[in-house]
């Protein structure tokens, strides 16, 4: 009795799982789309206002740290092409976590988000690139890894040499390191063990 009782709990558990009748997912109405948008976009700021906030502050404490951390990384999730330009601009910053030893960059959140992000983050750093002030060797290691890791090494050397072609003055200076920097082909834990242990050099070392 007891192995009939087992064999028809198993009939009805494949018959769940298998049944031609069950139902199809509905395809969600456009309001629900509109509104899973609104709700996106709505997250998508508070995120970048946490950050803001956040990145801000002269001293953080560990708690601050994380919340910070968990805030760029959402952002990296959510494709957050909306935060591209502030991630750049500060993919230098630190923000600690408690998973610093088992995690590359876990400490710099804004390298792996734009690494989420894609192609526009390419596009904002060679936009950022092209600026009147020399950018730090450390910026451009991250940069470097971060264009490598989403064009792969020759499509991103090929749009670094054309972007650096238009340009004049420091612009050019900024977009030469960063090829410069970019033809070394360091992994991702070199660039990161270089900026635990804070082993940056000058570009014209």
């Amino acid at each position: 009795m007891k192995h009939k009782n087992h064999s028809f709990a198993l009939g009805v558990l494949l018959l769940g799982i298998y049944s031609p009748l069950q139902a199809a997912p509905k395809t969600p109405s456009q309001p629900t789309l509109n509104s899973l948008a609104a709700l996106r976009k709505s997250s998508v700021q508070q995120l970048i206002d946490t950050v803001e906030m956040e990145a801000k502050k002269p001293r953080r404490s560990l708690n601050d740290d994380m919340r910070l951390n968990a805030a760029i990384s959402l952002l990296g999730d959510y494709r957050a092409v909306e935060a591209v330009s502030f991630l750049v601009k500060n993919v230098d910053l630190e923000a600690n976590t408690i998973n610093l030893s088992l995690v590359a960059f876990a400490n710099l959140p804004s390298v792996n988000s734009l690494i989420k992000i894609g192609n526009p983050s390419v596009d904002a750093i060679l936009n950022y690139a092209r600026q009147d002030s020399e950018i730090s060797e450390h910026k451009l290691r991250l940069f470097a890894y971060v264009i490598r890791s989403i064009d792969g090494t020759d499509v991103g050397l090929y749009r670094l040499q054309l972007a650096s072609k238009s340009a004049t003055g420091t612009q050019k200076i900024n977009l030469l390191n960063l090829i410069d920097v970019y033809n070394r082909n360091e992994s991702g834990i070199e660039v990161w063990k270089a900026t635990v242990e804070g082993d940056n050099k000058p570009v014209d070392q």
